[in-house]
């Protein structure tokens, strides 16, 4: 190992000379890389909706540090959450004050009005934007923009956005369509790149925003032909297999 790194894997006797190293010898069991696990909710594992409407931004912090300690224990280095205020702790973790995995994380879950992510729908609309929860409940390319720049200003690795029903579906279906128009699908994809700042590949950008690549592709293609029509300072540069949100050259300085 060299820093937190595996170098090189190899027969003892093949070893290089290394002066200094630390040699730590293990007989009775295994050296593995450190674990990953790619889709977590820190201090929301509860499947009961009610509870995603009742808790505290100061339980589910305590949650999920409990929660990042077990996933320590058992060997994992790193985790993806997709749904949850976790990434405020990166700036801690960074600066070595929490002892936990690295943290990769969407921030809040973007979910339709009645969809996948608007978990308890006993209470008012207007009550449950207010409740504490893991979700961004938005309607309209504004609120969806909104979200996005919002989760990126917080520090979030990606966008999860509730595109179509799921296990907490109350009043639509578990299918693969979208419940979300391709209009507000072209604005998360806007604010992300907007976000990135450099080009980003179409099926990285897919994967980032947890969606279909030719969902993406199709609302690339639709926000570059909005761009170039619009009186607009921005445009939408296609760069080979990359896209990237530039200044139109007439308003550059």
């Amino acid at each position: 190992l060299e820093g937190n790194r595996i170098q090189r894997i190899c027969k003892q006797s093949e070893l290089p000379d290394c002066p200094g190293a630390q040699v730590y010898e293990v007989t009775d069991g295994s050296i593995l890389p450190g674990l990953i696990d790619a889709h977590v909710h820190m201090g929301w594992g509860s499947a009961v909706a009610v509870d995603w409407v009742s808790s505290t931004p100061q339980m589910q912090m305590a949650l999920a540090l409990r929660d990042m300690g077990y996933l320590r224990e058992q060997g994992y280095t790193a985790f993806r959450d997709l749904g949850s205020d976790v990434i405020l702790m990166k700036p801690a973790v960074a600066a070595g004050l929490l002892d936990t995995p690295r943290i990769f994380g969407a921030g809040k879950i973007i979910t339709q009005i009645g969809g996948h992510g608007d978990s308890y729908q006993k209470l008012t609309l207007e009550a449950s934007k207010q409740a504490y929860t893991p979700s961004y409940i938005v309607n309209g390319v504004d609120e969806m923009r909104w979200a996005c720049r919002v989760n990126a200003r917080n520090g979030a690795d990606l966008i999860k956005i509730m595109t179509t029903g799921g296990v907490f579906s109350q009043g639509d279906r578990a299918t693969p369509h979208s419940h979300f128009s391709q209009e507000e699908i072209r604005a998360a994809v806007e604010a992300m790149l907007f976000a990135s700042g450099d080009p980003v590949a179409a099926d990285k950008l897919a994967q980032a925003l947890q969606l279909p690549t030719a969902s993406v592709e199709s609302a690339l293609e639709a926000l570059h032909e909005r761009c170039q029509k619009e009186d607009s300072g921005l445009c939408l540069l296609h760069l080979n297999t990359h896209w990237q949100m530039a200044t139109k050259t007439e308003f550059a300085e």
